[in-house]
């Protein structure tokens, strides 16, 4: 994930009904089989479950259903109701087992489909999740949540057109239905049709004032707009207004973007924690074995393992709060941190007192999973943090920003190097460029400015561009040239994506970057370069209330006035390109 913008807004593919196949409705239906085979006790059990699941105890839930299930073993409620109940708990292989044994004993069942499709959509089975989905409508014409969520998959693919002919057919029958509407609302954005989707939102509050989700998505678009006064009012009502763990830690962790929009740091910070809130989709448990997660107090004399999260940007980007850590932690203790393996040279030579390790990450059934590839790294700590806990602790207030410092040490041979081949091509201002993330989804596609939009900026002349994109740049590099005229000199001998640590010192040699906010933006600013960065938004969490980001000594903000609104950015910056090159 990037460091500079919050995500898309969410609509969970889960619809409420899909917890539930368990209404009262299917209940009574499960209930004539059971009563048949004189299993009186099945649907008792199977409403205590519903009750569990209601309550966020799925533990509980699963038991009952077992219990059901060894009373009557061919009733395929029971079999739902544990393998949604064990889908929520985590325990997904598991539930795709039950789930299996809940169509092997009614294959015309709607809600099955539409679980398992749920399921399906949540392990980024797009393709098999449409499958399902569409076979629980051909059971059940015209259900709104099969529709809704058959709707979400093909947004969530990209299929803007797709998704929006599902959707407003799906409105037409119901209209009624907030749920509906708030789904029409976040394909808007998508699509960059923000007033629609407003007047989206609101009708789905309208329709049902109590509806959360359709709160949160109108929050986080106008934080995407960087309206976010609007955003904080509309988020500090979603969360009063949702009701499950999962939509409540989604909308604290946006509530704390839009907080430290404002500069209202130490809000924004304890409202971020909710991205370690187990019922968080995008959580990332720690694994550091005999070490207690850090909850506040004293570092002096401990033994910290600073752990890295989030993606590559946003670990460069809470780095800079290492060295604050590192003095709070004093000559009696020790730190180790724990880093992507592509940063661990960069990150031990600008550290030379910690002990830098590599982490890595797996996913099983809880979710992600991060800890040190060598498991020994962690011997002896007492506590570990993740970086975004040690940035909040080291930057609870604006002043903590200050004195903004370069605090990533490239390797000076290594500068010396890219700087005599800067020379050899000529003596115009070298000037870094890159453009887009290797995680182009349309909810993040926002973000960035395609390299069609860079004509002004490329088009300026008396300096020489130099290509510092990662990943396969190929066909953006040959547009630049056939319908621009302009030459992007590509840096021979180094992989702009895995060796981190020439390119720290290539951003140091070339001393002024522009594009936005990736890691190889982040990177350079870290070792001192100027970083002019290009944003979706107006206000972005990063920068903490700064015009800037404060995070790094050197750089400058150019906004979109709106979504996907790269135009006028394109021109400020070729203005500022021509001013400050005369």
């Amino acid at each position: 994930m990037a460091a500079a913008a919050p995500s898309a807004p969410v609509f969970r593919t889960l619809s409420d009904e899909s917890a539930g196949a368990t209404h009262a409705k299917v209940l009574e239906e499960a209930a004539r089989p059971a009563a048949a085979r004189g299993h009186h006790k099945v649907v008792p059990l199977l409403k205590r479950a519903v009750g569990a699941m209601g309550k966020s105890d799925y533990r509980s839930a699963a038991q009952l259903g077992l219990k059901a299930l060894d009373i009557d073993e061919d009733n395929p409620v029971a079999a739902h109701v544990v393998a949604i109940a064990l889908e929520r708990a985590g325990q997904t292989s598991l539930a795709l087992g039950m789930y299996e044994r809940a169509v092997e004993k009614d294959p015309f069942n709607p809600e099955v489909y539409h679980s398992l499709g749920n399921l399906a959509a949540k392990l980024g089975m797009n393709d098999a999740a449409i499958k399902l989905f569409s076979q629980a409508l051909t059971l059940r014409p015209g259900w709104s949540h099969a529709a809704n969520d058959l709707g979400g998959v093909l947004r969530d693919m990209g299929e803007i057109d797709a998704a929006i002919d599902v959707l407003r057919d799906a409105v037409l029958s119901d209209p009624a239905n907030a749920m509906l509407w708030n789904s029409l609302g976040v394909t808007a954005v998508r699509s960059g049709a923000i007033d629609e989707a407003f007047t989206f939102f609101h009708e789905a509050e309208r329709v049902q004032p109590d509806f959360g989700r359709a709160t949160y998505n109108r929050g986080h678009t106008a934080l995407l707009l960087g309206e976010v006064d609007e955003a904080v009012a509309a988020l500090e009502a979603a969360v009063r207004r949702l009701a499950t763990p999962e939509d409540i830690a989604e909308c604290r962790v946006a509530l704390g973007h839009a907080l430290m929009c404002q500069g209202r740091l130490a809000e924004g910070w304890a409202s971020y924690e909710a991205r370690h809130d187990r019922f968080f989709a995008g959580a990332t448990h720690f694994w550091v074995p005999g070490a207690d997660r850090w909850s506040g107090g004293s570092f002096a004399g401990k033994s910290v393992a600073l752990m890295g999260e989030q993606g590559l940007g946003d670990e460069v980007m809470f780095l800079s709060a290492a060295r604050d850590l590192i003095d709070a932690i004093g000559p009696d203790g020790r730190m180790v941190i724990g880093c992507e393996q592509r940063l661990v040279p960069l990150v031990a030579r600008s550290f030379p007192e910690a002990t830098v390790a590599a982490h890595g990450t797996l996913r099983n059934e809880v979710g992600f999973v991060r800890g040190f590839l060598d498991k020994a790294a962690g011997d002896g700590c007492d506590l570990y943090v993740p970086m975004g806990d040690a940035a909040g602790a080291m930057r609870p207030d604006a002043a903590s920003f200050s004195p903004r410092r370069a605090f990533l040490t490239p390797d000076p041979e290594r500068v010396a190097h890219w700087r005599a081949w800067l020379s050899s091509l000529g003596d115009a201002p070298k000037i870094g460029v890159t453009w887009k993330s290797l995680k182009l989804d349309p909810g993040r596609s926002v973000a960035y400015s395609p390299i069609e939009l860079w004509e002004p900026v490329l088009r300026t002349s008396g300096c020489t561009f130099i290509n510092l994109q990662y990943g396969d740049a190929a066909d953006d590099i040959a547009l630049a040239k056939e319908r621009f005229g302009v030459d992007l000199v590509t840096p021979p001998g180094i992989d702009l994506k895995d060796d981190l640590d020439d390119l720290a010192a290539l951003c140091a040699a070339i001393g002024w970057v522009i594009g936005s906010m990736n890691a190889t933006m982040n990177i350079a600013m870290a070792v001192g370069a100027e970083g002019w960065c290009l944003y979706g938004a107006r206000r972005t969490w990063s920068r903490m209330g700064f015009d800037d980001l404060p995070w790094y000594p050197v750089n400058r903000s150019f906004c979109c006035p709106g979504i996907r609104q790269w135009g006028p950015v394109m021109a400020e910056v070729a203005a500022a390109l021509d001013t400050r090159l005369g």
